[in-house]
């Protein structure tokens, strides 16, 4: 096994790295400009470009200590430790882990100019080198740009799980992202999920989006055959 350290400072670097039984344990000393959490990455060859995030070390005083379950192999690795909490552009992804894992620019929140964060792509494992900003990954009517906007989730086409697709709550100006399924912003008596079960306006009362007649489709049993 090999370790290197990048920090601006130069001063973050192992204390140890070694086996302990499936894993492997490290312990690192860090200055005090560290915001309290490091990043540690691993590549088993140096010719590859993109590096893996193996996990987060915690600080415990002036020490940062982790384990690595599984990672105990008879094959060559390389590890790098970095600042988990340096965030050039305020993207959410660090600098680091943009450089050396995603490709990104550290120092631009939206690599590809789509109009989505580079962080919020990642988290919705979408393509930060590509615009993809009219796509419609979970198809619900709304397309990433306009999920990206809404806080709602593009892989999911009802975010707050409460039975409303996200593309009909959006276009009656409801919340994607809570449970407003019994509420009943018209105040005319039905609900929201009532009111998408029998095609009416939620935030309309039904005397008027139903020019105030109301029709109903009963089915009974036939009795008596």
């Amino acid at each position: 096994m090999s370790a290197q350290h990048s920090h601006p400072a130069g001063s973050l670097f192992f204390e140890s790295l070694e086996r302990a039984g499936s894993g492997i344990v490290m312990t690192v000393s860090c200055p005090d400009s560290v915001t309290g959490r490091l990043d540690l990455f691993s590549i088993s060859n140096l010719t590859g470009c993109v590096w893996r995030v193996e996990g987060t070390l915690q600080p415990t005083g002036e020490v940062h200590r982790g384990t690595l379950v599984g990672q105990a192999t008879n094959r060559l690795m390389f590890f790098r430790l970095a600042d988990a909490g340096v965030d050039s552009d305020s993207d959410g992804l660090s600098d680091f882990r943009e450089k050396w894992v995603h490709g990104t620019n550290p120092s631009n929140s939206d690599s590809d100019l789509d109009g989505m964060g580079d962080g919020w792509e990642v988290r919705y494992s979408m393509n930060p080198h590509t615009n993809d900003a009219a796509g419609d990954i979970d198809g619900d009517g709304l397309s990433n740009l306009e999920e990206a906007g809404l806080g709602s989730n593009p892989r999911s086409d009802d975010t707050d799980g409460d039975g409303l697709k996200d593309g009909w709550e959006a276009a009656n100006g409801l919340d994607l992202l809570v449970d407003d399924t019994v509420a009943d912003p018209d105040g005319d008596g039905w609900t929201n999920l009532q009111e998408l079960r029998r095609g009416g306006n939620p935030q309309v009362a039904w005397r008027a989006d139903t020019g105030g007649t109301l029709k109903l489709q009963v089915t009974t049993p036939l009795r008596g055959f």
